[in-house]
């Protein structure tokens, strides 16, 4: 017999490999997501999904947050990029960010929960696997960088917040790799997220300054390029140190 908190396409293949002609009994839940939790999405490309992260890092008032990756080298990449960019951080103290995968060890595991439930690291980041058994209170938002791949674990991993009777905020940045899954998610949801469209701070006042002048239309924007460290704007104001 396996048993499995979800059915993801690893685990159900999984089974069919192990097992002869398996049969699948499912309980679903009695609520489908939870209540008090404000929930957004950017449709966003994967080179700029991190400046959108560090320009919501500066533009949302947050106190603890959890940051999901899908992959392992996801975490570990992300954890690096927070702690070298140094995002703007007034008022915070202790440490930036560390991640926690799979294959940490256990005494890391506990060292890292303690230090997120005491307030002295303020930003945790995981993926599913590793947020199994995760629970904290006062968590004040849930990212998504990447969307999961699993509808069941869009609504595990945004309870996080909003514990105890008390609210929260979910955000979910939608890429070209994963956005495949937002329709599978929608329709488990029953409802569509509510979709927000960042302006990036130099495009306002580069329109601003053009419709004052009343010069012709602004060409197509260029794709940003991390690789090259070309950036025609920031998100909120905020553009990547390192990269």
């Amino acid at each position: 017999m396996l048993f499995s908190a979800t059915l993801s396409y690893r685990v159900i293949e999984l089974t069919y490999e192990y097992m002869n002609m398996p049969e699948f009994i499912a309980v679903a839940p009695e609520a489908v997501t939870v209540q008090g939790i404000d929930q957004e999405l950017f449709h966003v490309g994967m080179h700029e999904k991190l400046e959108l992260l560090l320009g919501l890092l500066k533009r949302e008032k947050w106190t603890r947050l959890l940051i999901f990756v899908n992959t392992k080298a996801g975490v570990e990449w992300l954890s690096q990029k927070l702690k070298g960019n140094k995002w703007p951080a007034e008022g915070i103290t202790g440490d930036i960010a560390e991640g926690i995968t799979g294959d940490i060890s256990q005494r890391k595991r506990f060292r890292l929960m303690d230090q997120f439930k005491n307030g002295r690291l303020k930003i945790l980041i995981a993926t599913d696997v590793a947020s199994r058994g995760l629970h904290i209170d006062n968590i004040s938002h849930v990212i998504n960088y990447d969307l999961p791949q699993d509808a069941e674990n869009y609504v595990h991993r945004i309870g996080r917040t909003a514990r105890a009777g008390k609210t929260g905020k979910a955000i979910s940045l939608a890429c070209e790799k994963y956005v495949y899954h937002l329709d599978p998610l929608e329709e488990m949801l029953k409802y569509k997220i509510p979709v927000q469209w960042p302006l990036k701070k130099r495009s306002r006042q580069r329109q601003t300054r053009s419709q004052k002048t009343k010069s012709p239309p602004l060409q197509r924007r260029p794709s940003f390029s991390v690789a090259r460290g070309k950036c025609p704007g920031s998100f909120f104001g905020f553009k990547p140190l390192n990269q």
